[in-house]
């Protein structure tokens, strides 16, 4: 199984607007994509880094790298716009590939 892992910095001005719209929207157009099986949303507890942000991680489970590199060559760009789009200031993304073992 791999895990597409996106790690998200929100600064607490937009916490509430940003997780409503990632989960109404964002998460559900990323899972109607077929791509991934599952996912789950995460905060990170520690270690605290920031008093002005909350960290998010978001991860999307695939079947196998297949669909993973197909969802990056299909519909990521977009989505990923999408969320630049509501989100040009105050929220930052670190995305990361991982293989269960």
């Amino acid at each position: 199984m791999i895990v597409y892992s996106v790690t998200v910095s929100v600064e607490l001005a937009e916490v509430d607007r940003w997780l409503d719209w990632m989960q109404a929207i964002h998460i559900p157009a990323v899972i109607q994509t077929g791509f991934f099986t599952s996912h789950r949303i995460c905060v990170l507890l520690e270690p605290i880094t920031e008093t002005e942000s909350k960290t998010y991680n978001i991860q999307y489970t695939a079947e196998n790298k297949e669909n993973y590199l197909a969802y990056l060559a299909g519909p990521a760009p977009r989505l990923q716009k999408e969320h630049l789009d509501h989100f040009p200031k105050g929220v930052y993304v670190f995305r990361t590939l991982l293989e269960t073992i």
